[in-house]
């Protein structure tokens, strides 16, 4: 599985406007926090407790990522094996055992958010606040980040954009002994991420950032070098922070590392290093005005 060491366009996020409340969720002690971006571990009083490597740690990332729902048995023998052996569903038992177990020696409120609903095939959930869960965080402050971004608050989309991309610490569910399922699973979050970093990047070159935003947007490209959002953003900031050479540099290096791939830039790239050709620098500012492209979504 693909994965980028960090998620954070290293630049400021603008201060807050006058007038605008405080990020982030309602003010409540969470004595317990769950981490599963960068490391699976429970944080509480201090004290950092890893969870067992392996199916183990599989089926508490896949509990949390549930966000309290019930998982049926089935789901998690998917998540854990490609061809399930005939030892799976007690294995599976045997995992829900310990793991409740490990929880309870941590935090016997922990321990207990870990439920069994006993019936037809047999139900799972991990029922954990949102304030307590690193990713649910990043989920929050991202699709707020894209409210605000629709709406055009370009300050407001920044700032939750800055949020999601600090709670996130890297690879999601490392050490997770898992089927493909779980593999694809972890990616979508990935990817999730990528995302989110283009958009806070799209923002901040919105707000008047440009050159500052390179080294940030060429860290995305060495662990996505494909996303062609990020090399028309890397485009733009170079372009309007006065540096034509290193714009007319990435474009020949975006084309080239396309081409490696088998791939040619889309119409929509095409059209944005024509408006640079022509020095069009409101088309480049907001490329959504130049006909053909699409507005954010």
């Amino acid at each position: 599985m693909s994965s980028t060491e960090s998620c954070q366009i290293d630049t400021p996020v603008p201060a807050t406007p006058s007038g605008s409340g405080e990020l982030g969720f309602p003010a409540t002690h969470a004595p317990t926090v769950i981490r599963l971006s960068g490391s699976v571990e429970v944080v509480r009083g201090g004290t950092v407790r890893p969870i067992r490597p392996g199916a183990l740690r599989a089926v508490f990332v896949a509990l949390v990522l549930e966000n309290g729902r019930y998982v049926c048995r089935q789901r998690l023998l998917d998540l854990l094996w490609d061809k399930c052996p005939r030892s799976a569903p007690v294995n599976l038992r045997g995992c829900i055992s310990r793991l409740r177990h490990d929880l309870a020696a941590i935090d016997p409120v922990l321990g207990a958010s870990l439920v069994t609903l006993k019936g037809a095939g047999c139900h799972y959930a991990l029922q954990i606040p949102d304030a307590a869960v690193d990713v649910r965080h990043f989920q929050h402050h991202a699709e707020r980040g894209d409210q605000q971004r629709r709406a055009g608050d370009r300050w407001g989309a920044a700032r939750h954009f800055h949020a999601a991309l600090s709670a996130w610490c890297g690879p999601l569910g490392p050490g997770c002994a898992g089927s493909s399922r779980l593999d694809a699973l972890f990616e979508t979050y990935h990817e999730r991420c990528l995302t989110v970093r283009e958009r806070y990047a799209e923002s901040l070159l919105q707000l008047g950032h440009t050159l500052e935003l390179v080294p940030g947007l060429r860290d995305l490209l060495r662990s996505a070098p494909l996303r062609e959002g990020a090399w028309c953003l890397l485009l733009r900031v170079t372009y309007l922070g006065g540096d034509l050479d290193a714009t007319m540099g990435a474009w020949h290096e975006a084309v080239a590392t396309l081409a490696d791939h088998g791939l040619n830039p889309s119409a929509e790239m095409v059209r944005l290093h024509l408006a640079i050709l022509r020095r069009d620098d409101a088309a480049i500012r907001n490329p959504y005005h130049i006909p053909g492209s699409r507005a954010p979504r």
